[in-house]
């Protein structure tokens, strides 16, 4: 892939996308590089320093994600976070563990299956993909926010940019934030994904079974459900 092509699709990439392979891509450079990098990104940024001076101090003040609640992270509450993420200091653990409590909620994955909003879904993913490379927060902290939230959000959003042909230009964010994912005409049902739950441990020593099958289509037939089940219960 030449390099005009790559920044093409930079280019065209979701902010959290972007940040992403950025973050992937310091993490295989040699000392050195990173020395250099440093040096750049400080000149790049100084022009813009002091405007973020007042937010840099509110910022770092753990007494300013008291008011946020993890269960509402709304297009606003996610620019604000990702702003303030923005400024932490790499050391500043006291904010770390805030910043950690909020987005450790199930409640986080549960607006993500049901939101419609492509801008709301790429700034959930900015929130998480900057936690989950901030150096302020412990290993385990991002360790945490990665498999429990991230790689469930890319799945996800993956699958619904297949299933609902998303094209680029959606993928960027209208400036209103107005656009919305819409499905694919007909009547084909599709399953996102499908996961097996254990749910107790009967007298008899039997493990009954829940399956949780996540689709495009909020009436799957009876044939695939029976597949499904089949084919969940030899991989049990």
């Amino acid at each position: 892939m030449k390099v005009p092509e790559v920044l093409s699709a930079f280019h065209t990439m979701p902010t959290c996308d972007r940040l992403d392979l950025i973050c992937r891509l310091l993490r295989i450079c040699v000392p050195y590089e990173l020395r250099f990098l440093g040096t750049v990104l400080l000149d790049a940024a100084h022009a813009q320093m002091k405007s973020f001076s007042a937010l840099e101090v509110v910022a770092n003040q753990v007494n300013h994600y008291s008011g946020f609640k993890s269960g509402a992270l709304t297009h606003e509450i996610c620019e604000k976070l990702c702003c303030a993420l923005a400024v932490v200091h790499a050391h500043n653990n006291p904010v770390a563990e805030a910043v950690c409590g909020l987005l450790d909620n199930p409640q986080v994955l549960q607006l993500f299956d049901e939101t419609s909003d492509v801008k709301v879904l790429n700034d959930l993913r900015l929130l998480y993909v900057m936690a989950v490379n901030h150096p302020a927060l412990s290993f385990n902290q991002r360790q945490q926010l990665l498999y429990r939230y991230l790689q469930r959000m890319d799945s996800v959003y993956r699958g619904k940019r297949k299933l609902l042909n998303l094209s680029s230009s959606t993928e960027s964010g209208e400036a209103d934030g107005s656009t919305t994912l819409r499905r694919e005409p007909g009547r084909h049902a599709f399953v996102i994904s499908c996961e097996v739950h254990s749910v107790y441990k009967r007298a008899d020593k039997r493990y009954p079974y829940m399956i949780q099958v996540t689709s495009n289509h909020y009436f799957l037939p009876p044939t695939l459900c029976l597949y499904l089940c089949m084919y969940m219960c030899t991989c049990i």
